[in-house]
């Protein structure tokens, strides 16, 4: 299973000449590497830019607190600051079009709020949430310049990721989680002591009282940076409480988590570098292919797919970890 992609991955092959243009120079022993992917790319490319970032925000995350945070009794203070380098991130990776996502954010929590513990809450929700998503496709994330001409110097500042629109497809499940949690928690009001223990299910199901249920609150949950470009997903009840009530993420966790995000990652670079399935298979290079070797370049084009998902999020994931958040784990 490992020795049939990679002697169609060589150089001496037959099909060789028909993908080969798809493969990009490498780094291991020598090989190029089939970066070919589009999706993987974008992600890969971009590793060290969003380590940086990553590490900006832990930096300044430190800083903050040593300031505003010596005697506070939970961790509610750092949500504003969460916030602020939020929307800092989103004007680097989005430019003018942060006016967009804002004005969307803007009117969701408006709807959530206004209906309250209203039956039509949740169908509203999901409708208006559903619009925003067909509307964002159908529109290419809207031009300013089309909707009002006076407004189309603001195109030209589209940022480092113009396509905002892509990402928000994760946005809008945190959107739907605020409104479904407020209107819950409208219907269902707790009475829990901020006391009690909370475990990772009670976390998602225990509302809080509805002064929780903030603007502020509400978009430092929807553009939390750590999560806001693939996720994983966590509710918004769960992101409170988990300032309200600081999580213990242990740095024997941490540390292993990275471990396995690395070792996930070379284990990837392996298979690009090695086994060239995805050009191959765009090319559809696989003429006088035997069904064996068919079967494996199919095979292991699903692998590569589970990796491509699961290294983005691990390394969001692992972000938040080591922020002191503990998000659900999407890839066991």
């Amino acid at each position: 299973m490992f020795w049939i992609p990679m002697t169609l991955s060589s150089s001496t092959h037959p099909n060789y000449p028909l993908y080969a243009p798809r493969l990009s120079k490498g780094w291991m022993f020598g090989r190029k590497v089939d970066n070919s992917d589009d999706q993987y790319r974008s992600f890969r490319t971009n590793i060290p830019s969003l380590s940086a970032a990553a590490l900006i925000y832990l930096t300044l995350k430190s800083l903050y607190v040593r300031v505003a945070g010596t005697s506070k009794p939970d961790s509610t203070y750092l949500i504003p600051f969460n916030l602020a380098f939020s929307i800092l991130l989103l004007l680097a990776l989005h430019g003018s079009s942060i006016l967009k996502i804002l004005l969307i954010l803007t009117t969701n929590f408006a709807i959530a709020k206004y209906c309250g513990p209203s039956k039509l809450a949740p169908w509203l929700i999901w409708t208006f949430n559903g619009a925003i998503l067909l509307a964002n496709d159908r529109y290419h994330g809207y031009v300013f310049g089309d909707i009002v001409p006076a407004l189309s110097f603001l195109d030209e500042w589209d940022g480092l990721y113009p396509r905002w629109y892509i990402s928000f497809n994760i946005t809008m499940l945190r959107l739907v989680s605020f409104g479904m949690d407020y209107h819950w928690a409208c219907k269902h009001p707790g009475k829990l002591n901020i006391d009690s223990n909370l475990n990772e299910k009670t976390r998602v199901s225990t509302v809080h009282s509805l002064e929780m249920y903030s603007f502020i609150n509400y978009l430092s949950y929807a553009i939390y940076s750590p999560l806001y470009i693939a996720g994983p997903i966590m509710t918004f009840n769960d992101y409170v409480w988990q300032h309200r009530k600081p999580m213990s993420v242990t740095w024997r966790y941490t540390l292993g988590y990275l471990l396995r995000f690395l070792a996930s990652l070379l284990t990837m670079e392996f298979i690009l570098h090695f086994m060239y399935v995805v050009a191959i298979k765009n090319k559809k290079a696989w003429g006088g292919d035997t069904p064996a070797e068919i079967s494996m370049i199919g095979f292991w084009n699903l692998v590569i797919v589970w990796l491509k998902l699961l290294i983005p999020w691990r390394f969001f994931r692992l972000w938040a970890l080591l922020d002191n958040v503990d998000p659900p784990e999407n890839m066991l």
